[in-house]
């Protein structure tokens, strides 16, 4: 008979074998994982990649993309680009997304059929850029954020801006095909981008649009639930409410139907909705371009919650802006709150949005 120790050895050796192999079967095969940085080039074959995103069955359309920007030098002219997936760029008419760092030191954005920019901001050589496209595929618009080296705040160069007129497709089911393209190689480089791929959530004037409510999972213990997301005001002092209530009101039309409400107020600060009015306990500012941690916890039972709001920049601490509030006092009874809608009742779109999602869109 074979001694048992000898036996282990090959046996040992094989599992090993094969949890390597398992392992490299489940791995992902996408070039952009493994990829620390895309660098920029002339050739369009070698300019464009296949990256990874999250898009499931119950996207709503929205995809907001994060990633680091350093041009090499100045004066370039320099195209960051995005296309539906298994596009082979041959052109810019390829890519119904696009953005520039143009010969003149400026930051750009095609708007339909011209380079524009709502808000002018330069870029500067070995200087390292953070950009946000929000892009919504089913309006066939985007927005650009741009935050500058050493600062926390974000200029918005585009809002709501056209995809390519002359795009040979603009019709897109995600933006899987991205592109880096410089007049000379090697122009500049783009780095942290895979991470930053995730869905949207944008307010909007009028109740109903799938784009501004979707439905949110949270932990349950007894009667509490907590949930957190991440709130970018686009404008100062707007009046943008983000919204919860019962997911058994298919279409929610007016306030009443939500029974949580928290609030950017046009004071300029947060707060929430306390029974028949709105107040807060401790004043939070914000301005537009920067991102705060919004995190609710709620007890059904007793029909209150508590919020907390931190400012994402600068280590700052949490503040209890909302202390057990009671539900709004003509909310209707209710046993989760599961639906969430984002609004801005003064009539302008797009006054905030809401990222780090609890849950899928609906």
């Amino acid at each position: 008979s074979i001694p048992t120790k000898t036996m282990a050895i090959p046996l040992l050796l094989a599992l090993t074998v094969l949890t390597w192999t398992i392992a490299q079967a489940q791995a992902p095969t996408n070039d952009s994982l493994r990829r620390t940085q895309y660098v920029s080039t002339r050739s369009w074959r070698d300019a464009c990649f296949q990256i990874s995103d999250n898009v499931r069955g119950d996207f709503n359309g929205q995809i907001v993309i994060d990633f680091d920007v350093t041009p090499s030098k100045n004066g370039i002219d320099g195209v960051m680009g995005f296309a539906d997936s298994g596009v082979e760029p041959e052109g810019f008419r390829d890519l119904p997304i696009t953005m520039r760092m143009w010969k003149n030191g400026r930051w750009e954005v095609r708007d339909g059929h011209r380079y524009t920019s709502d808000q002018p901001l330069r870029y500067q050589a070995g200087s390292t850029y953070r950009v946000r496209l929000l892009a919504g595929l089913d309006d066939e618009r985007h927005s650009v954020w741009i935050t500058p080296p050493g600062s926390s705040q974000a200029v918005e160069v585009a809002d709501f801006f056209e995809f390519r007129s002359d795009a040979r497709d603009k019709f897109i089911r995600n933006l899987r095909t991205f592109c880096v393209w410089s007049r000379a190689e090697g122009d500049f480089r783009v780095q942290r981008l895979v991470e930053g791929l995730r869905y949207y959530l944008q307010s909007h004037e009028r109740w109903g649009r799938d784009s501004s409510c979707m439905e949110v999972w949270y932990g349950e213990q007894d009667q509490l639930r907590r949930l957190s997301f991440d709130a970018w005001p686009a404008h100062d002092k707007i009046d943008g409410v983000i919204a919860l209530g019962d997911l058994g009101i298919a279409r929610p039309s007016q306030f009443r139907h939500f029974a949580a409400l928290v609030r950017m107020n046009t004071e300029g600060y947060f707060d929430a909705r306390d029974g028949d009015g709105y107040r807060s306990d401790a004043k939070v500012p914000y301005s537009k371009g920067m991102g705060y941690r919004v995190a609710i916890r709620f007890n059904l039972r007793r029909r209150t919650y508590s919020v907390w709001v931190r400012p994402l920049a600068g280590g700052a601490k949490r503040v209890r802006i909302a202390d057990r509030y009671a539900f709004r006092a003509n909310a209707a009874d209710t046993d989760n709150l599961k639906r969430m809608c984002l609004k801005s009742p003064r009539g302008r779109a797009r006054e905030f949005y809401i990222t780090r999602l609890p849950h899928g869109p609906l």
